[in-house]
């Protein structure tokens, strides 16, 4: 009634059938934990139906729940970004995060503390991709995104024909532009360029090689970080807001055009930042030590 007949007739079937999906995945869930009888719940994804479910049967049960991050926050991202005095029964207790780089950007109620354990899976293969794939000082990396990938895919490509006989170029699609990308970006279909359009390797493979990485708002710049890269931003979408922390914080150039990106790599003036501060070390042992220090003061 207040916001009209679209809002009416389009979510308020579908709030319904989510809080009925909710009633039956707690009874469903209520079983699981009555027989395994857990001092610790972990969540992948706190706002998964499941996850909701898990958080407010241990609150009724006396379980602690901690969420474990399945990826980086960002400023938008709406999941991770609550008023500090709301007090919700389908959220943890805990929130796990891979870094101190996630402080100020993941908002949650203030009686759920973040846990800054790191990233067990990156540590464990960052270590065997630096070994297995130097690093090559003349290799740029481009990381394609969904929302952005018309606009990167062009200045990668501009890049690679004004500079790609010095350069070794990599652009490194995103899997669900594999099937698209020769329709929609022809542009990348050039001699100077390498398109990775498959799974063959992972992407750590080309941020082991690569000097410097160019993107937008993805988590894999996190990643191209921890990996050592240099670091250069492109203004589109929503970069500028998302991605502040870099450009204001640790001093990442954002850049509108191909002219400003050739100029930083000429001039040595991309982003460097300590790549020891993206990710918590010693992981594993720190989320062991978490959950052991939950599991004795039962």
């Amino acid at each position: 009634n207040e916001f009209g007949p679209d809002l009416l007739d389009e979510m308020v079937e579908a709030m319904t059938d989510r809080m009925y999906y909710f009633v039956i995945t707690k009874d469903y869930c209520a079983k699981i934990l009555d027989k395994a009888q857990p001092k610790l719940i972990m969540e992948l994804c706190y706002y998964s139906m499941e996850s909701f479910a898990m958080s407010a049967l241990g609150k009724e049960k006396g379980i602690p729940t901690a969420e474990y991050a399945h990826g980086f926050a960002f400023p938008t991202h709406t999941p991770m970004q609550f008023n500090p005095e709301e007090r919700i029964a389908v959220l943890p207790d805990y929130e796990l995060i891979y870094s101190h780089s996630q402080d100020n950007i993941v908002h949650l109620p203030d009686n759920i503390p973040l846990v800054t354990v790191g990233f067990p899976f990156f540590e464990r293969e960052r270590e065997k991709y630096k070994a297995k794939y130097p690093r090559d000082e003349r290799t740029i990396c481009f990381i394609s995104t969904l929302a952005e990938g018309e606009q990167i895919s062009k200045i990668a490509s501009e890049l690679a024909d004004r500079i790609g006989d010095e350069y070794h170029i990599i652009y490194k699609l995103h899997p669900h532009e594999f099937s698209y990308y020769k329709e929609r970006f022809p542009w990348l279909v050039n001699d100077k360029l390498e398109v990775i359009d498959n799974t063959d390797n992972h992407i750590f493979k080309y941020l082991a090689e690569s000097k410097l990485c160019v993107g937008t708002r993805t988590a894999s710049i996190w990643e191209a970080i921890g990996f050592g890269c240099e670091t250069v931003l492109l203004n589109f979408g929503d970069t500028a807001i998302n991605m502040r922390y870099f450009i204001e914080e640790k001093n990442v150039p954002l850049v509108d055009n191909v002219d400003e990106l050739i100029s930083l790599i000429k001039n040595d003036g991309a982003g460097k930042v300590e790549p020891d501060g993206m990710f918590e070390p010693e992981s594993f042992n720190k989320i062991c030590e978490f959950i052991n220090k939950i599991i004795n003061r039962q």
